[in-house]
């Protein structure tokens, strides 16, 4: 019998819980997106306990370390300013941040820049603390809303 390569597994979806803490800026959702399978000949196994355990954990301080650092642009708070930024991110295995990009806009470039210092800030923060357990690429909505 011939095996096939195993191809790279679909993108999956995690959300993240709307909150909204006092900068008035919330973290709605962020898209995951398996990393691809380079040098593979045989089929993937599935990934290991500990280690969907170790991203998982991985996932949960950039979040909490993402919601800790945010904070509302004061000229876009004082223009009333307001919108989602999609930003993409790769990162190394050793938690190196290699792309943050912003993947759509929101139509005002304060909130835009602010989010992608927000996502190299917080990654850069945790590199000394925590490192993904292989390379992750990710697309994070941010957004800034005023209430």
């Amino acid at each position: 019998m011939t095996e096939t390569p195993s191809q790279p597994s679909p993108a999956t979806t995690e959300r993240w819980p709307e909150r909204q803490g006092d900068s008035g800026v919330t973290l709605p959702a962020r898209k995951l997106i398996a990393p691809s399978v380079a040098g593979s000949s045989s089929k993937a196994a599935p990934p290991e306990p500990d280690r969907a355990q170790a991203r998982q954990l991985w996932y949960a301080a950039l979040t909490r370390k993402l919601r800790e650092m945010r904070s509302y642009p004061p000229v876009a708070r004082r223009l009333g300013q307001e919108g989602v930024v999609t930003m993409a991110i790769e990162i190394g295995a050793n938690g190196e941040l290699r792309l943050a990009e912003v993947r759509q806009g929101s139509g005002f470039p304060v909130l835009d820049q602010a989010a992608k210092a927000l996502v190299r800030e917080a990654v850069a923060a945790l590199r000394g603390q925590w490192s993904p357990p292989g390379e992750s690429r990710l697309e994070i909505p941010v957004a800034y809303r005023l209430d």
